[in-house]
């Protein structure tokens, strides 16, 4: 059984996982990355917020410097990642 979510659904559901802590932007941010990268498989994607909770981290420039101990530019340490620039913060699968 499949259940179609609409885009405010699925940023909603995001929004509820008290354990992921997003905010709008950054949940509105995700919805759209997956929903982008369905058009660009040309695939159904399941949506799964724990998944995405546990894949994606959010953190200032600064923050990612601390938890990787980096000492040059952020954005060049994760240019092998996805990163998703959110206001003031970066999105990044943590792999």
């Amino acid at each position: 059984m499949i259940k179609t979510l609409s885009t405010n659904e699925m940023i909603n559901e995001l929004l509820a996982d008290e354990y992921a802590g997003w905010t709008y932007d950054e949940a509105e941010a995700l919805v759209n990355f997956y929903e982008d990268l369905e058009d660009q498989l040309d695939e159904v994607i399941e949506f799964d917020p724990v998944s995405i909770r546990c894949e994606w981290v959010s953190a200032t420039e600064e923050e990612v410097r601390e938890m990787y101990d980096i000492d040059g530019d952020v954005k060049e340490y994760l240019e092998d990642r996805v990163v998703l620039e959110v206001e003031d913060r970066l999105l990044f699968l943590n792999f």
